[in-house]
């Protein structure tokens, strides 16, 4: 199953995944509903491929952890980009004062979309 999921790394992780998922097929299967080699297969599968979603979101979402080596230097250079109000000025005339007001708290102020409120 690991060549077969293209797997080249952390195989004992998940090689006890696929033992989790036997596991799994022996405690749930049912005889009448099919044979047990092909249900065992699915759970297998199923757990190892369960646990690459997860290793593909915790990796998504933890972006800095080990291939950036220096994280802050990024966050200093994104948020020295801020616009001034004179900036967004030729932009905002196009806009209502509800989308104005959240412009500017958003963009000026850097107040994130969840603390403005609605005006």
């Amino acid at each position: 199953m690991l060549k077969r999921l293209h797997i080249h790394s952390n195989h004992e992780d998940f090689v006890q995944a696929g033992y989790v998922g036997l596991w799994l097929a022996y405690q749930h299967h049912d005889g009448e509903k099919g044979p047990f080699p092909p249900y065992a297969f699915v759970r297998v599968s199923g757990e190892m491929l369960t646990m690459l979603k997860k290793d593909a979101n915790y990796y998504d979402r933890h972006a800095f952890s080990y291939d950036d080596p220096e994280p802050a230097q990024v966050r200093i250079e994104t948020e020295s980009w801020m616009p001034d109000l004179d900036t967004l000025a030729p932009y905002l005339n196009m806009l209502s004062d509800r989308e104005q007001r959240w412009v500017i708290e958003h963009a000026v102020h850097a107040q994130p979309p969840r603390t403005i409120r609605n005006c």
